[in-house]
C-alpha cells in the first residue's frame, strides 16, 4: 500500500514540476512575443544625442522635508526606444527630500556630497562614488550644501518589475 501512495505522490510531484516549467516557458515566451511586437529588433537600441543646457527642475513639493532645493537637469541623451536616457543633475540645498524612482538609475557623484536614506540605512556619498536604485525606491535625499552626479535611467522591464518583490528587491 505504501508502494502505491509513493507512486501516486511522485507521479503528482512530477506533474506539478512539468506544470511549473510549462508554466514559465509560456510566460517567457509571451514577454518575447510582447517586447518584438513592439516594434524592437534584436539590435540595441541607437543613443541619439540630447546635449541640451542644465534646465531648472523641481522636486515634487509633497516631498520635500526641509529647505527649498534647487535641482538643475541636463539630457545627455535618450535611446530610441526610450528606455535609456542619460544626463547630470545638480542639487542645491541645504535641503531634504524624497525622491521616488519610476524607473531604475545608476549615478556616478562627480562633486559635493549628500546623505542618502533607502531602507532604513543612511550613507554618505560624494566624489567618485556610483548608486544604484531600483525601480519604485524611495530615497531621502540630504543635500547640505551641493551635489552633481551623472545619471543613467534604464528601465527593468515588466518580468524585473515583476519578480523583484518574490526576490526581496
Amino acid at each position: 500500500m505504501t508502494k502505491a501512495l509513493d507512486s501516486s505522490l511522485s507521479q503528482r510531484i512530477l506533474w506539478l514540476l512539468l506544470g511549473v516549467g510549462l508554466t514559465v516557458t509560456v510566460f517567457l515566451a509571451y514577454e518575447a512575443l510582447h517586447y518584438t511586437r513592439k516594434g524592437h529588433s534584436q539590435r540595441p537600441p541607437v543613443a541619439e544625442g540630447q546635449a541640451k543646457s542644465a534646465v531648472d527642475d523641481q522636486v515634487n513639493s509633497a516631498w520635500v522635508l526641509e529647505g527649498t532645493p534647487r535641482l538643475q537637469t541636463t539630457h545627455f541623451f535618450k535611446t530610441s526606444d526610450g528606455k535609456i536616457s542619460a544626463g547630470l543633475w545638480e542639487a542645491t540645498g541645504p535641503a531634504k527630500f524624497e525622491w521616488h524612482y519610476g524607473t531604475d538609475e545608476t549615478v556616478l557623484v562627480l562633486e559635493g556630497g549628500a546623505k542618502l536614506t533607502y531602507n532604513g540605512t543612511t550613507r554618505e556619498v560624494g566624489p567618485g562614488q556610483s548608486i544604484y536604485f531600483p525601480a519604485k525606491a524611495v530615497v531621502v535625499w540630504e543635500v547640505p550644501a551641493r551635489i552633481k552626479k551623472t545619471w543613467v535611467l534604464h528601465e527593468p522591464g515588466r518580468v524585473a518589475r515583476r519578480l523583484r518583490p518574490l526576490l526581496g528587491g
